[in-house]
């Protein structure tokens, strides 16, 4: 880090580095940590790291949270697009093999405007991570961690950029 990018650095509870390690896309302090204990988290690991900051070696939290398969998706009763925002081009499959097939013609660009979970996935989740959309937090988890006012976490709608929210459905 050059001696310029060292004086902007912020601590946070919450941070992002790039390049992540698959599925550990960020680290948490132990207050985050605390917090995630009292919810209904999917499976997860957590690594013990140091981050160091003004010659200091803070302990962080590696958070490792695995994507669900493909197998939770209802893909019948999702829609996706592909193209850009002011010419989208909307597409419904019926399974995977569809989906990526029509990935495939699309140059790899697919993404979800409304996604169904179904009967596999389990709705008591308050964190999980999806093979295609991220990771999801529950309201209920987002509003604990908004009332703690941790730092360096930010909650936008999944997809936020685009004029269409993303839309789980878990019926």
């Amino acid at each position: 880090m050059h001696e310029n990018e060292k004086k902007k650095a912020k601590l946070t509870n919450v941070l992002s580095y790039e390049p992540y390690l698959l599925d550990c896309e960020f680290l948490i302090d132990e207050d985050v940590k605390m917090v995630l204990e009292n919810f209904n988290i999917a499976e997860h690991y957590l690594y013990e790291a140091r981050v160091c900051f003004k010659d200091q070696a803070l302990k962080y939290w590696m958070f490792h949270i695995p994507h669900f398969e493909y197998d939770v998706i209802d893909f019948k009763r999702s829609v996706f697009y592909s193209g850009p925002r002011t010419r989208k081009e909307y597409a419904q499959v019926n399974d995977l093999n569809e989906y990526q097939s029509v990935r495939n013609q699309k140059q790899g660009s697919l993404m979800p405007v409304r996604l169904a979970l179904n009967e596999k996935f389990d709705k008591t989740l308050d964190l999980f991570s999806l093979r295609i959309g991220g990771v999801f937090v529950s309201e209920r988890l987002r509003d604990e961690l908004l009332k703690c006012v941790f730092t360096g976490v930010d909650f936008t709608p999944a997809f936020a950029d685009l004029p269409d929210v993303i839309t789980l459905i878990q019926e």
